[in-house]
């Protein structure tokens, strides 16, 4: 009939959309930007936090999705709309901590910075990696119960940026300790990048320091200057080893880097300032890099095949 009114349909009417998905993650970004503002100590994982962290994804992904797999609510939390929102508001976090100037972290342990100039360490960015990690982790156990070509495409990218936000949050309390190595005795502590004092499970000492310089005039630039060190680790082996600006030395999972030297005596300097960190999480980085790279090439190589299909067609 002429005039009859059509009923309005709810905002939480299933199926949702983009609407209901920026409500959410905007409840979840406003939420956790005023706990931030809230004294507290910063976000930082390692250790054993970071296993932790771990565990609470995968369980935050998996039992959900067994106990509510066929649920409108699961359906839209592993499909596309809720994804886009959750990577969207993920990469404000990485924008805002570009644009922002970041307080420099050994300033950080005194307290009082807004979150945005600490965004690394802020309950927003973990909370929005939480989310964008869940999110994915519900897309890729959907696209695991049938196997196919594009589904393998599809787990091999989304896999692989799953475990580089993963990798990445829990390495982001990954230790990184500046020591200054002597040739008069061993050493095995230095401070880290929050300016604690911080024991290792090695110990170096210099043996010689060499500077190369790109030319034999006087006051030319350093091209190259390296350390030559013996190292003892926890388990009392020892080891000679050159460690030079771009070549590292990575010995129990501790990466060492030339950092620096007494500038006053250049070439004399019997001191190495050797920047040591352990990140027992990179391989894991590493590893959805690589998923990243197969799936890119994999869906490059779909669309031209399906490009040069589509114009073989009369």
């Amino acid at each position: 009939m002429h005039g009859e009114r059509v009923p309005r349909r709810s905002f939480w009417a299933i199926p949702w959309s983009y609407r209901q998905g920026v409500l959410f993650a905007a409840a979840f970004f406003v939420g956790a930007a005023v706990l931030d503002m809230f004294p507290h100590r910063l976000f930082i994982l390692g250790g054993a936090a970071s296993g932790v962290f771990v565990i609470v994804v995968l369980l935050l992904v998996i039992v959900p999705f067994v106990l509510f797999k066929d649920t409108a609510a699961l359906r839209y939390l592993s499909g596309k709309h809720n994804a886009i929102i959750a990577i969207s508001f993920f990469t404000a976090c990485v924008i805002i901590m570009g644009l922002i100037p970041q307080t420099s972290e050994h300033l950080l342990s005194a307290g009082g910075v807004l979150w945005v100039f600490r965004m690394k360490y802020s309950i927003v960015f973990f909370t929005m990696a939480l989310y964008l990690l869940v999110s994915l982790g519900y897309a890729i156990a959907s696209r695991c119960r049938a196997f196919t070509v594009r589904n393998a495409v599809f787990l091999a990218s989304h896999g692989g940026l799953f475990l580089v936000i993963l990798g990445m949050c829990a390495g982001s309390g990954m230790q990184q300790v500046s020591m200054t190595v002597h040739t008069k005795d061993y050493v095995w502590y230095g401070r880290d990048q929050f300016g604690n004092d911080t024991e290792l499970p090695l110990a170096i000492k210099l043996e010689s320091f060499t500077i190369d310089y790109h030319s034999t005039n006087v006051g030319a630039a350093p091209r190259q200057f390296r350390s030559v060190v013996s190292i003892v680790t926890s388990d009392k082996k020892r080891t000679r080893a050159a460690i030079a600006v771009n070549a590292p030395f990575t010995i129990h999972g501790v990466t060492l880097y030339q950092s620096g030297y007494d500038a006053a005596k250049c070439a004399l300097s019997d001191i190495s300032i050797i920047h040591a960190v352990r990140d027992p999480w990179i391989g894991v980085v590493y590893a959805g890099m690589i998923m990243l790279l197969i799936g890119a090439v994999c869906m490059v190589v779909i669309y031209m095949r399906s490009f040069t299909l589509a114009r073989g067609k009369p």
